[in-house]
């Protein structure tokens, strides 16, 4: 079972629940993913398209998105048994922890009083709007000196 497989307490794990957030597994990664070109890690930006897990981006069914990827496919570790078991899959509304390495660009995410920022998916990324026009992943709550912590939206259809 992927429980057993993900409550492994010895991992490191680049994205973490904090609260509301639903586990979902259904569908498999689409076949053009492959270890070792396209690792996926826990924390990435998935969309659903034509029953299949991919990267969500703003030129991929218009920026819709799924949630983000919590089980993880890479030479370092994979979750999926080499996709015959499905991904497990973040679905908000909920809070959450992104680490730095799934992130875009983490020095450029900043938080000021006041501000909202909106963090969209850009190659399964999580990124600042700016000119992006895909709906709203996620807004920016913290910045912490390695993680972010996010309030990650409900499932959105372009």
């Amino acid at each position: 079972m992927p429980n057993a497989i993900l409550n492994n307490p010895n991992w490191f794990r680049t994205v973490e629940k904090l609260d509301s957030l639903q586990e979902f597994q259904g569908p498999p990664l689409a076949a053009a993913y492959t270890l070792a070109s396209n690792p996926i890690l826990p924390g990435q930006v998935m969309v659903l398209v034509n029953g299949e897990f991919r990267l969500a981006d703003q030129a991929l069914a218009g920026g819709a998105f799924f949630g983000l990827m919590y089980s993880e496919f890479s030479l370092a570790l994979d979750e999926t048994d080499n996709k015959t078991t499905p991904p497990v899959v973040l679905r908000g509304p909920g809070t959450a922890y992104v680490h730095e390495s799934v992130l875009t660009t983490p020095p450029a995410l900043a938080l000021n009083a006041g501000d909202v920022v909106e963090l969209v998916a850009v190659a399964g990324k999580l990124a600042i709007r700016g000119a992006q026009t895909g709906p709203t992943v996620a807004f920016l709550n913290l910045v912490l000196d390695d993680k972010i912590e996010i309030s990650l939206r409900a499932p959105a259809a372009a």
